[in-house]
């Protein structure tokens, strides 16, 4: 697991916000099933506790959208935006325009 180990640095960064011309947009991975990891883990809880927004594209080509859309939300708001990766959205091709 990963959110969860670094939530401490994430909550301080995100309460820091970010630069006035700049914007954070945080992928990070779940494995729901465990199935490279040592355990399973869902990272929302642990973002939504520090206050991060949560973006959760279904396809690739929401998963670029949803990485645009995170960074206007940051540079708008001054605050970190997360934006999940399941394997069974990365792990693919598509054609996007």
């Amino acid at each position: 697991p990963g959110v969860d180990r670094s939530g401490d640095a994430i909550k301080h960064a995100n309460l820091a916000g970010t630069a006035p011309v700049g914007g954070v947009v945080a992928v990070f991975g779940d494995d729901h099933t465990a199935k490279s990891s040592t355990v399973a883990h869902q990272s929302e809880p642990g973002l939504i506790a520090a206050h991060v927004p949560v973006l959760n594209p279904a396809t690739i080509g929401e998963l670029v959208d949803y990485i645009l859309a995170g960074f206007a939300l940051s540079r708008a708001s001054g605050c970190w935006v997360g934006v999940k990766a399941l394997a069974d959205t990365v792990e693919g091709s598509a054609s996007i325009e």
